[in-house]
């Protein structure tokens, strides 16, 4: 078997969206898979032929996100190699060149008929485009009575005949040549379409397996006849099916909680870890031969076969995106992964700049926060807004906060801190493990009149300032003897004022 060369190509026409991310994703497993045995290659091709609707600045996040998503191609914009420029938009004289070499051969012609110009069988031919063939067979008079007009180069489909492929994922597939389009595969201006461009550069560029999304499907037969026209091998075809929203309508970018769409861009900021994303999607069409859902990259690609693809479409249902970040999130945490541990840091910078003492921004304190609080949160800017106690005092200056607002709720607040002070900064007598807080909890309580259970709260109200959060004496012994005799003494502070 030939080297397994596979591309993603993107346009880039805005964010990488979750279908974008798939197609990658399986690009690169393919690449990487025991099918490949070491030799295959991935490759990002940018389809910039659509001038119209590019958007500032999308490549540079598209490489952004693939490499966030830890999807790294070996050939590509920044990564030369001897079939490139990777950017269709610098390959121009190619396709040209290719286009003027079919109409030579006879496989395509001029069209001079303008774009706007209706179409006399536009009701009853069965083509999308509804041209009428006018140009297809212009005498040599009458294409030199047109020499000097605007003309796109469009290919001379059949007009009968059976067009068979097989495709990896929809199987044996046949389709009427008598309903293809003439296509354009030169427009007025110059510029390729996505037709001739994709064929081209991936005879070129080596691909052995063209694996998109299911839309392309029926532009497969088309693309077929101009490699048949080149005299070309064709690749092995791969269709991808659709991915449904939870109503199975057809997957909008724009889709998603707050409407902040289906994009990478959002699962990235909102703290997804980028291998329980890739676990999501890479399950959305394909099945491990495994029963185990949790999966990291390397055993997806241990495991990636073409096989084993679905033919239905895959419903996007993100509350299993969120057990399985779970899942990633926890083993990471107890494993202290060091990403995770700089992802952290990193948020916590950005999030309170110049208000975190460097102490409780080192690792070692970073890792212990991650252990202790991946039972309760999984994402690194949930932990971030949801759980700053571990940085940051509680602040009960404004009545309306709602630390200040769970403090008044709670009766006998002063007298639990004074208390609690009493009791341990007594000589030998601050706890040193979580047993001895959890001990202290009943006499506290007794001492104040209250119940076990309203003085814990009170406890992590002064402490945290949040009614729920990780385990009161692990967040205690974690956050040491300063910081907590600090934040209960400004409630016993507090009651003084007030007499």
């Amino acid at each position: 078997m030939s080297a397994i060369r596979v591309r993603f190509a993107p346009s880039p026409t805005g964010s990488l969206h979750l279908g974008g991310l798939r197609t990658a994703l399986y690009n690169y497993l393919l690449s990487r898979s025991q099918l490949a045995q070491g030799n295959g290659k991935f490759i990002l091709r940018i389809e910039d032929t659509d001038q119209s609707r590019l958007v500032p600045g999308a490549t540079h996040q598209l490489i952004r996100d693939l490499e966030w998503a830890g999807l790294p191609f070996d050939e590509g914009p920044g990564k030369p190699s001897s079939v490139g420029p990777f950017v269709q938009s610098q390959r121009l004289e190619l396709y040209r060149k290719y286009a003027h070499q079919l109409v030579a051969q006879g496989h395509a012609y001029k069209c001079y008929c303008s774009p706007r110009k209706p179409s006399s069988t536009s009701a009853t031919t069965p083509n999308s485009t509804g041209y009428d063939g006018t140009c297809r067979d212009l005498s040599q008079k009458q294409l030199d009575l047109h020499a000097g007009q605007p003309f796109v180069i469009r290919f001379r489909s059949p007009r009968s005949g059976l067009n068979t492929f097989y495709d990896h994922t929809f199987k044996h597939i046949s389709v009427d040549q008598s309903t293809l389009d003439d296509i354009v595969l030169l427009k007025s201006d110059g510029w390729p379409t996505y037709h001739l461009a994709s064929v081209v550069d991936d005879h070129l560029m080596g691909i052995s397996h063209v694996m998109r999304g299911h839309e392309w499907l029926p532009s497969t037969p088309k693309h077929i006849l101009l490699y048949q026209a080149f005299g070309w091998n064709p690749p092995e075809w791969v269709h991808l099916p659709l991915l449904l929203n939870k109503e199975r309508k057809k997957l909008s970018k724009r889709e998603g909680d707050k409407g902040l769409g289906a994009y990478v861009s959002r699962f990235r900021d909102e703290g997804y870890h980028p291998e329980a994303l890739l676990n999501f999607i890479g399950l959305l069409g394909w099945t491990a031969n495994r029963n185990k859902e949790v999966l990291t990259v390397k055993e997806m690609q241990d495991q990636f076969g073409l096989e084993r693809l679905h033919v239905s479409p895959a419903v996007v249902d993100l509350d299993r995106l969120d057990w399985l970040q779970k899942s990633h999130f926890s083993a990471l945490a107890a494993a202290s992964d060091p990403a995770l541990v700089r992802e952290l840091k990193e948020r916590l910078m950005e999030a309170y700049p110049e208000a975190i003492p460097s102490a409780l921004l080192s690792d070692a304190y970073l890792r212990d926060v991650l252990k202790l609080i991946s039972t309760r949160l999984h994402r690194t800017a949930d932990i971030t807004h949801k759980s700053p106690y571990f940085w940051l005092d509680p602040d009960f200056s404004s009545p309306t906060s709602d630390a200040a607002q769970l403090a008044a709720s709670i009766p006998n607040l002063p007298q639990v801190a004074q208390t609690t002070l009493d009791l341990w900064t007594q000589p030998d007598n601050w706890p040193a493990n979580a047993a001895q807080v959890n001990e202290a909890l009943p006499r506290i309580a007794e001492q104040v009149g209250m119940s076990k259970n309203v003085t814990m709260l009170a406890l992590r109200c002064m402490v945290t300032g949040t009614r729920v959060g990780a385990g009161l004496a692990d967040t205690v012994l974690l956050l040491g003897r300063e910081a907590v005799e600090r934040r209960i003494r400004k409630h016993v502070w507090s009651a003084s004022e007030r007499e």
